[in-house]
């Protein structure tokens, strides 16, 4: 079975409340790959993107890769993705070129489940029949710390025993209050997890990191 065609498609879909934490969002811009073969079956991947200004250039990384990709043998999935690794190599393998590889991976992934009629965790080896979670774009940064806790408190109670909570854009004492009371919310046994989305510098990210341990963050 060989591919015969690839597409990606941009989208913009907008969320239910704005993302505010070290970045800020109002939508999320996925573009979908599809790959086609000449057995009739389509795999789907998707790369994520959070900036709308950014998704074409996301989607010319994953179009680069189309020649590289059409005519692979789906089956001959180390050398389908060597292929990919090596010719995003001019672009770095960091940052989109990444975001593309990976999209086309998971569409290959995906066709090899249907082509098997196994679920993809079973072709990966199927090595545990549950894992454990957190919650995660929740208790952002424009919640209010009532809010922060009433939904903490929710998780708790729909099962989760980690949750993520987004920082980076307050400053450090509000930060920590805020985490004091998330804390307080859920109590001892929950891990906590923190994301700034990249809005610390390393000096910063140091001297946070010595006051989180407070709040044993995961």
């Amino acid at each position: 079975m060989r591919i015969t065609d690839m597409v990606s498609t941009p989208l913009s879909i907008p969320i239910p409340w704005p993302v505010v934490s070290g970045i800020a969002a109002d939508k999320a811009n996925p573009v979908i790959v599809q790959l086609f073969t000449d057995e009739g079956l389509e795999g789907i991947g998707l790369a994520f993107c959070w900036n709308n200004q950014r998704v074409k250039s996301l989607k010319a990384c994953i179009d680069d890769l189309k020649e590289t990709i059409v005519g692979q043998d789906v089956f001959r999935w180390a050398e389908a993705w060597q292929k990919l690794w090596n010719d995003t190599g001019w672009m770095g393998h960091q940052g989109y070129p990444i975001y593309a590889l990976s999209a086309i991976d998971t569409a290959l992934w995906d066709l090899r489940a249907k082509a098997s009629g196994l679920p993809v965790a079973r072709l990966l080896g199927g090595y545990r029949d549950e894992a454990p979670v957190y919650a995660s774009h929740f208790l952002f940064l424009n919640w209010s710390i009532d809010q922060l806790q009433k939904d903490a408190a929710s998780l708790v109670k729909q099962g989760f025993r980690a949750m993520k909570m987004n920082m980076g854009k307050n400053p450090c004492k509000v930060e920590l209050e805020r985490l004091k009371a998330v804390r307080e919310a859920v109590g001892d046994d929950i891990d906590i997890l923190v994301d700034v989305n990249w809005a610390w510098t390393l000096p910063q990210a140091i001297q946070m990191g010595r006051e989180l341990e407070k709040y044993n963050v995961y």
